[in-house]
């Protein structure tokens, strides 16, 4: 039997704002693993489910868990897109950064993750 080879989908984007903060962002699909253990293997991954973290360079989780903003509810596509707008916003303000940051900031993290659906196999 052949061994399946798994790629890793992962998009790490770097991101820089106008007062020189150096963020990445780092967006990815849910892993499945092979079991609940902690040595399990990844065995796949669910594109349905794309989470996105924001570190400060590549060290400190400065937002965790962007998920569901593609959701097929709308309600909680909404809920979600309402945190996203708000994690961000306090983010961009705690870094001293501009409205322009913030607006490049949305649309990088957007833009990473469509990166890694595209990445879904057909």
């Amino acid at each position: 039997m052949k061994k399946k080879i798994l790629v890793d989908p992962a998009v790490r984007m770097p991101f820089v704002t106008s007062n020189g903060v150096h963020l990445l962002i780092y967006s990815y699909p849910d892993p499945n693993m092979s079991s609940g253990r902690w040595d399990a293997k990844i065995i796949g991954y669910d594109f349905n489910d794309i989470r996105t973290n924001v570190y400060l360079r590549d060290v400190i989780a400065l937002i965790k868990g962007i998920s569901e903003l593609e959701d097929s509810d709308e309600d909680i596509r909404k809920s979600a897109m309402s945190y996203f707008e708000e994690d961000t916003a306090k983010l961009i303000n705690a870094l001293g950064c501009t409205a322009d940051d913030l607006q490049r900031l949305r649309t990088s993290i957007l833009n990473s993750r469509e990166r890694v659906f595209q990445q879904k196999p057909v």
